[in-house]
């Protein structure tokens, strides 16, 4: 599964995606500084999901002007790093959630889903 990376995801964290089997293009390594339109932009045009720890792309998802095929909302900062990498690679390892057409927020202990709005 191909992932788009904000560049606030710590870099520990996509090497562990990559390690895990994820193609994992990083906003960080390639497009720093650009806006949070671009970087929904980037992940639209690839059809990818979107990894994001910015609460501003949960609102930029859900406006229909604004299409994405999946965002992926990290509110797992107060765990360790450690436990954050493995929360996460836990959740895609497993393969439960339908990670496409919806806002995910992984939060310690659970998964919550918003299907996004049709284009």
């Amino acid at each position: 599964m191909p992932i788009v990376a904000d560049e606030n995801v710590p870099m520990p964290m996509l090497w562990r995606l990559r390690q895990d089997g994820f193609e994992v293009f990083s906003i960080a390594e390639t497009m720093s500084g650009v806006s949070d339109e671009t970087v929904m932009h980037e992940a639209y045009s690839r059809k990818v999901l979107l990894i994001t720890s910015d609460c501003d792309f949960g609102e930029l998802a859900i406006r229909p002007l604004l299409p994405i095929a999946g965002v992926i909302l990290l509110e797992i900062e107060r765990l360790t790093l450690p436990r954050q990498i493995e929360i996460v690679s836990s959740h895609f390892a497993k393969g439960e959630e339908p990670w496409f057409d919806f806002l995910s927020v992984i939060e310690p202990g659970r998964v919550r889903q918003r299907a996004l709005p049709s284009i």
